[in-house]
């Protein structure tokens, strides 16, 4: 899972900050997410990741429609 996190980050071109903005955690808890320290966060964020990975792998996403589908 955490190299499902850093590979999207990367893809979209965020940084650790950019990407916690954009998920309402800080760099921080990212940087935590990425390197398997933050279980409970890995749970909780799964299914949003699950579905915007596939959504890009698929091209049926384009990364700057991610603001509203995270934002809800």
């Amino acid at each position: 899972m955490k190299e499902r996190v850093k590979e999207l980050r990367k893809k979209l071109g965020l940084t650790l900050e950019k990407f916690g903005e954009k998920l309402g955690v800080t760099k921080q808890t990212v940087s935590r997410i990425e390197n398997e320290l933050r279980e409970d966060m890995l749970h909780k964020l799964k299914k949003e990741f699950d579905i915007i990975h596939e959504a890009i792998s698929k091209n049926q996403m384009a990364p700057e429609k991610l603001k509203a589908l995270i934002d809800g």
